[in-house]
């Protein structure tokens, strides 16, 4: 007695929480309002007061672009890594002749996200579909450079350069769920379109060769506007209204079922629309001498953007007057009342030999037709299209002089003829899948009892508690106060709100989920319709091949009418690597799961057990950590909850000619429950306990190195300062002397352009003096390369890379490229291999087996026991009940489809057939290609192993670069400077910085330099092996403790570089030694003073003035005044001629940008200066590069610039702050501008 009474106890007050989610799932201002006023100490929003604005049908995600901003800079890079790795092997494989390749010279999505404005659930036009709608924006600022190289630009001596950046996308899209059907994947296709023209803008810029400027096409009249219509265009005929991007998700299925989706997913004309063109009168006169010849052109398109007039239908031209009568009748199309409009524009015929002129035009909206085929007579104004977009100018009468249009219009809805074997076929499987839109088997009175709950009068089943969930409004008017207020007092507070008062109505950062609550509850019904199917369908034909003979079983699985609620959602980011949602989940339904059994002799013998009333409310949050630049982004995924949640089900047990009781409601295991579920789970997983689930495999070393932690700002940014100061003891090529530059590359994973940074040439001489500094991000590198070349004084460019010639080139630096190779292999690991969670040790598992396999190591007994378990493993699979349930339903769609009347061919217009011949060309030219491809590839495979057998001598004059290859950085140095260009090796050295330093030294050392001329000479003389990778590193004393300074070191009489190497950590500028927590904002005395601002955390020099690092970023120049040219008589040069550059000099440090073109150049540089204090100034001059001449090619005269106007900045400012932006005048001129963004970090005290 007690546990029946305890079971019907627990079951009430479980229906009573189901009855209140269903209740409050769908609330909104109205309803809130009331739970409001029936809790006494609830405090109402000032939201929801009665005189508050009523909510609109769309709305906002804040929570997404939150999330989405913080994830966008892992997922720019990652993009990046992605776009690499898969766009750019397809671009290359396609090339044109005469190209000799296509890459991504920069791919970057820049900073800020596309941004989703609202997003709302559409009445869709059939009752087995689902319409979301959504409109976004991206206002970014990517930089997208893509370069192009070959015989064929510029005779293959440069690429050409384009620049794509400043984008601006602005759209809404719709999208539906076609075919809803209770069968697994519940959905049968998709559909994405675009309801209108989206505004697409950007910035594109060609750059050519070097020291040619870049154009804008900007600077070009016309042919902006040219390139974005054509985009425009492009996007109109593949996914503006009424074209889409149509998808079949449920491809395997019977032929009427797949005719069905693709019937649906379609857009299709829904009426017709009737045009009279009678006439117009008082039209403007077009012509200059004469009477214009007007004529009409009508079609449909959307209410911003006019249709193509390409796509239009036209009257007869009249000729020589301004009042025609055209009396002409079309007929359109119509695909949809509320996207569609009616374009009707007057033009005046120029003939062939000129461009017809717009004289006005009309819009009319087709939603206020009427439906019942009359029709509406009218006169409209002609307006012009700047009018149209605008709405007209307030105080002017629109379309004033411009005419009107007489037309006639009547509208027809398309009533399609019915097909009675559709109709038969519907039917039949509306009424197959009706038993499984039905409960489970079984008697089930829960369902009841939240009906009774709900006040839901008559039949108390899953289909009216499904209908009044469907017809909820939020308000709660369905139910009284009494009733309303005994249901809410079931849920539990979460922080501190209760009375099913929802988060997003009381805490800001919380927000409601109202449309994805409304996808679900209307996908829930063919969900559980299917589970239903499936669960049929496993024990018919599935569980009586598993169980033996004597045995029956069956599985029970319902997942009820009433689905999970996400009632309110927040994100918030980290410092850290790291971000976090959290949930307020309520699942409190009428699902439940179980078996029956029962003896195949014995019918009585069995017993039903079944998990049911399933209780959790909790606030759920989800953080997703690390997160990593790399595709999928998220490492690893941890749960817990925030407070404590409600955790309840009930465990009923069923025995035959007994009434059914709940296990966990016996003597002494109801107390055991309420401790388990209602503290030991709940400890387990309150936050800020865990549940960890990785993503990504952390034993494999791309991973380690992509989530070892980075710096972050809490650890500054690490620097790495190089100045390379001199060389002594060069190589002469050039007869006597050369003319000698040096390269410095750190390692890591950018593009080797970005990460090579060059000095100047020293003209002859052996012992060459730069001094010039280089700056790198030592976050991810630790090891430096420095090459020194011979610069060609006449250098010959190769069109393309000759495998031999390269190898020969490589050979003196060997040693060099094996040491550098594994952190060109690291970084490239990083972009291509990135391993999922458990798949690491299972490859290394099956490589050890098949290694020891094929050394025969391994016993016969041992690859007996290996097949068996392969074999076992493959039976297993085979036998498993996923397969076999696999099979069993498709076996019954077999069924199904063999009692179908064939499929008639569709019915197609010629538009279709010939976009169907078109695709199938395409597809078969494509096929043909591929073939193409593959019988070169066989021929290239047995043209390699038939030299296999050849001499090594022999086979590399014939062997070609693999492409797939890890190129290190002293092969891709090698590349750029001895093989496509003829500059000559003097010497190469590695040098380990973090192994020579700690943060905060610096050092100077002097670098022996391998693989010169000399070093060549003596390996042919057989005295030393350049390409023992294995060799003694001739620096290695450079690390030792006791190594001589390098002022004090001798002269060895080999090739040796002297640099000085600094580490450095920089950290944000500091306002003062007080936490963030303990400044008060009113306290002015709380800050330093002036002089000590900066100096807290940084390090002074000698004077005690603190050090850092300045960022200059060189944005653009304005209204620069031209320079003059000319001997005798000056004159400005032209605004196109002029090739700007600037020119940054702090202290004894200097940088330059590339020239731009035009008195308004964009440059958008950035450069690093480290060593810089308050006291230093910033030294920006403008000029345009001098000309060579006679004079200068032969010595007598420099080369010199033409002065445009400098500015000095002191550096106070951004040493303070931190940052600073503006724009400064030049000096020196009489007119000119410059805009710099300068950016500034104190160097840390070690």
């Amino acid at each position: 007695a007690y546990t029946v009474v305890n079971t019907r106890r627990s079951s009430a007050l479980r229906a009573r929480r189901a009855a209140a989610n269903a209740a409050t799932r769908a609330v909104r201002q109205a309803g809130v309002r009331r739970l409001c006023g029936l809790a006494s100490n609830a405090k109402r929003p000032s939201w929801a007061s009665d005189e508050a604005k009523a909510e609109g049908d769309v709305e906002r995600v804040e929570w997404f672009n939150t999330f989405l901003n913080t994830l966008w800079p892992y997922l720019a890079q990652g993009t990046r890594a992605a776009v690499r790795r898969v766009i750019e092997p397809k671009l290359d494989s396609q090339r044109p002749k005469g190209i000799s390749s296509m890459t991504f010279d920069e791919f970057n999505l820049g900073t800020i996200p596309p941004l989703i404005e609202h997003i709302a659930l559409i009445p869709p036009d059939e009752a087995d579909e689902l319409q979301i709608q959504v409109k976004f924006t991206w206002k970014g600022n990517p930089k997208i450079v893509f370069k192009v190289a070959g015989p064929m630009i510029y005779g293959g001596t440069s690429p050409l350069k384009i620049d794509v950046g400043e984008l601006a996308i602005s759209a809404t899209a719709k999208i539906t769920l076609a075919h809803l059907m209770g069968e697994v994947p519940c959905v049968g296709g998709t559909q994405i379109t675009l309801t209108e023209d989206p505004y697409v803008s950007y910035r594109i810029a060609l750059k050519a060769a070097p020291g040619m400027p870049s154009v804008s096409l900007s600077s070009i009249p016309g042919l902006k506007s040219a390139v974005q219509g054509a985009i425009t265009v492009a996007l109109r005929e593949k996914v503006v209204f009424p074209k889409s991007i149509n998808k079949v998700i449920t491809k395997k299925h019977t032929p009427w079922t797949v005719r069905a989706i693709e019937d649906a997913i379609a857009i299709s004309p829904v009426g017709r629309l009737r045009l009279t063109v009678r006439g117009a009168s008082g039209l403007k006169n077009m012509e200059m001498m004469g009477t214009s010849d007007p004529y009409a052109a009508l079609a449909l398109g959307s209410r911003k953007t006019p249709p193509l007039i390409s796509d239009c239908q036209r009257t007869k031209t009249i000729d020589n007057t301004l009042h025609p009568t055209w009396e002409e009748t079309f007929e359109l199309d119509v695909c949809s009342t509320e996207l569609q409009c009616l374009w009707v524009r007057v033009y005046d015929d120029d003939g062939q030999y000129g461009t017809d002129d717009l004289m006005g035009s009309v819009v009319l909206p087709l939603s206020g037709l009427p439906a019942d085929g009359s029709t509406v007579r009218g006169s409209y104004p002609l307006k012009k299209e700047k009018e149209l977009q605008t709405g007209g100018k307030r105080g002017k009468k629109s379309g004033t002089g411009l005419g009107e249009l007489f037309l006639e219009l009547t509208y027809v809805p398309i009533t399609e003829p019915a097909d009675e074997t559709r109709k038969r076929l519907d039917q039949a499987t509306r009424e197959a899948e009706a038993k499984y839109r039905e409960n489970a088997p079984g008697e089930y009175g829960f369902q009841a009892e939240i009906c009774r709950l709900l006040g839901i009068k008559g039949k108390r089943d899953g289909k009216a508690l499904s209908a009044l969930l469907e017809s909820d409004k939020g308000t709660l008017d369905h139910l009284g106060d009494g009733r309303l207020r005994h249901l809410v007092s079931t849920l539990p507070p979460r922080m501190d709100i209760g009375h099913g008062i929802p988060l997003w109505a009381t805490f800001p950062g919380f927000e409601g989920m109202r449309s994805m609550n409304e996808i679900l509850l209307t996908v829930w019904p063919y969900a559980a319709a299917a589970v239903r199917r499936d669960v049929e369908t496993l024990n018919a034909e599935v569980l009586p091949k598993k169980l033996p003979p004597f045995m029956r079983a069956g599985v029970i699985a319902d997942l009820g009418a009433v689905p999970p609620t996400l009632e309110s959602v927040r994100a918030f980011g980290s410092d850290g690597d790291e971000i976090s949602l959290e949930f307020h989940l309520k699942i409190a339904g009428d699902a439940r799961f179980g078996v029956v059994f029962n003896a195949a002799f014995a019918p009585l013998c069995g017993a039903r057990v079944q998990l049911a009333e399933v209780t959790l409310m909790a606030i759920v949050r989800v953080k997703l950590q690390p997160l990593v630049r790399r595709i999928p982004i998220v490492a690893g995924t941890a749960v817990s909850f925030v407070g404590d949640p409600l955790v309840d089900a009930a465990v009923r047990l069923e025995l035959p000619l007994m009434p059914g009781v709940d296990l966990g409601c016996l003597p002494g295991v109801d107390l055991a429950k309420r401790a388990v579920l209602g503290g030991v789970v709940p400890g387990m997983f309150r936050y800020p306990s865990w549940l960890y689930s990785p993503v990504l495999d952390f034993d494999h070393p791309a991973v380690k190195q992509l989530t070892r932690g980075g710096s972050s700002d809490g650890d500054g940014e690490h620097v790495v300062t190089v100045k390379v100061k001199r060389a002594r003891n060069l190589d002469a090529t050039d007869a006597f002397y050369s003319d000698p530059f040096a390269i410095v590359v750190v390692a890591g994973e950018a593009d080797y352009a970005s990460r090579a940074k060059r000095t100047d040439v020293k003209k002859r001489t052996l012992k060459p003096a730069w001094d010039q500094t280089f700056s790198f991000s030592a976050a991810d590198a630790e090891c430096l390369m420095v090459a020194v070349f011979d610069a060609d004084s006449t250098p010959t460019v190769a069109k393309a890379i000759d495998p031999a010639r390269l190898r020969r080139k490589m050979a003196p630096v060997t040693r060099h490229h094996a040491k550098s190779l594994p952190h060109a292999e690291r970084f490239h690991m990083r972009v291509d291999d990135i391993p999922f969670h458990g798949t690491v040790a299972a490859k290394a598992r099956a490589a050890a087996e098949a290694r020891a396999i094929e050394d025969g190591t391994m016993s016969k007994t041992d690859i007996q026991k290996l097949e068996k378990k392969a074999q076992k493993k493959a039976k297993k699979k085979a036998n498993s009940v996923g397969k076999l349930l696999k099979e069993a339903k498709k076996r019954d769609i077999e069924r199904r489809a063999a009692l179908e009347p064939p499929l008639p061919p569709r019915i197609m217009s010629p538009e279709q057939i010939e976009k169907e011949e078109k695709k199938a060309a395409k597809k078969a030219k494509k096929a043909e290609k591929a073939r193409k491809k593959a019988e070169k590839k066989a021929k290239k495979a047995q043209k390699a192993a038939s030299k296999r057998s050849l001499k090594k001598s022999d086979s590399m004059e014939e062997e070609q670069l693999d492409p797939d290859r890890v190129v290190s950085d002293v092969e891709q140095c090698i590349i750029n400077e001895t093989v496509i260009l003829s500059n000559d090796l003097l010497g190469m050295c590695h040098v380990d910085f973090k192994r020579l330093l700690r943060p905060g030294q610096r050092k100077t050392v002097w670098l022996r330099l391998e693989g010169g001329p000399s070093d060549q000479k003596r390996a042919a003389a057989g005295e030393i092996d350049l390409e023992d990778p294995d060799g003694i590193d001739p620096n290695e004393e450079v690390y030792e403790s006791n190594a001589a300074p390098a002022g004090e070191r001798v002269d060895s009489g080999f090739p040796e570089i002297e640099l000085e190497i600094g580490w450095m950590v920089y950290d944000d500028v500091s306002f003062g030694t007080k936490t963030a927590a303990a400044v008060d904002d009113d306290d002015d005395d709380s800050y330093p003073s002036d002089e000590k601002i900066g100096t807290a955390a940084g390090t002074s020099n000698d004077s005690g003035i603190a050090t850092g690092s300045l960022h200059v970023e060189v944005v653009r120049c304005a209204d620069l005044q031209k320079p003059k040219v000319g001997t005798l008589y000056k004159a400005k040069m032209s605004g196109e001629r002029v090739t700007p550059k600037v020119d940054v000099y702090v202290g004894n440090q200097h940088a330059s940008t590339q020239t731009s073109r035009g008195v308004e150049p964009t440059f958008k540089e950035h450069f690093d200066f480290p060593g810089v204090t308050a006291l230093d100034e910033l030294v920006v001059r403008v000029s345009h590069p001098g000309r060579k001449s006679i004079s200068t090619k032969m010595g007598i005269a420099k080369v010199r610039d033409k002065f445009m106007g400098s500015v000095v900045v002191p550096l106070n400012g951004v040493v303070k702050s931190g940052a600073i932006a503006g724009t400064y005048a030049l000096g020196g001129v009489k007119h000119g501008e410059v805009t710099l963004a300068l950016s500034y970090r104190v160097e840390r005290k070690y």
